[in-house]
């Protein structure tokens, strides 16, 4: 039977080499309509050289937005996870499908 350490656990739990890193703009209510509304996000997403979370929830992204992000996101294949509830809210219903095929390549 194996033994159960809790200092190894712990050890590997706040281990400051193993934190993700990533941009949160959570909860903000910003509308980001264009490029330049999402200038901040990616301006953020830039500056992360290892990009593991992106997390927009609480905020409205329309296509041109969501364009422009995405064209930020090219650069960080090492993403892992993407936190998207909530974001198109006040959004018309033919805005919703052509920003989620540009931010997450749906097709």
């Amino acid at each position: 039977m194996a033994t159960f350490d809790f200092n190894s656990i712990n050890s590997a739990l706040t281990d400051p080499s193993k934190l993700e890193t990533g941009v949160d703009f959570s909860g903000k209510s910003l509308k980001l309509d264009s490029e330049k509304d999402a200038q901040p996000i990616i301006d953020a997403i830039n500056a992360c050289p290892d990009l593991q979370y992106l997390t927009l929830t609480g905020n409205t992204l329309g296509v041109a937005a969501a364009q422009a992000i995405a064209k930020a996101l090219e650069r960080h294949p090492e993403l892992k996870i993407a936190r998207f509830s909530d974001m198109f809210t006040g959004r018309m219903k033919t805005e919703i499908p052509p920003a989620l095929v540009s931010q997450l390549g749906f097709a």
